[in-house]
């Protein structure tokens, strides 16, 4: 890539940051709710605790969830990134700031 695209790629990369972040804050608040949903309706009559473990039942399910998608973006970053020593920038090549 060209120096000159460098403003590009970063504003690029933190945007896309910034949106991954939040859909998936999002999708694990969306999960998080329906364990919640699910575990009140399963449980109609209700105790003075319920409530509470529904809570526990729907982060705890989120974190699993999250867990999950973890291990899946590790098991996509070992098998599709591949980096060579030949690819890594020398002492040359690095543009030093400031």
């Amino acid at each position: 890539m060209p120096q000159h695209d460098a403003g590009a790629a970063s504003a690029a990369l933190n945007a896309t940051q910034q949106v991954g972040g939040s859909l998936g804050t999002a999708l694990l608040n969306t999960i998080a709710a329906g364990a919640i949903a699910a575990y009140l309706t399963d449980n109609v009559p209700a105790t003075q605790e319920t409530p509470l473990l529904a809570q526990v039942e729907g982060y705890s399910t989120a974190f699993t969830w999250a867990a999950g998608v973890i291990l899946l973006a590790a098991l996509v970053t070992a098998v599709f990134v591949k980096v060579q020593k030949e690819d890594l920038p020398t002492s040359e090549t690095v543009a030093h700031v400031g």
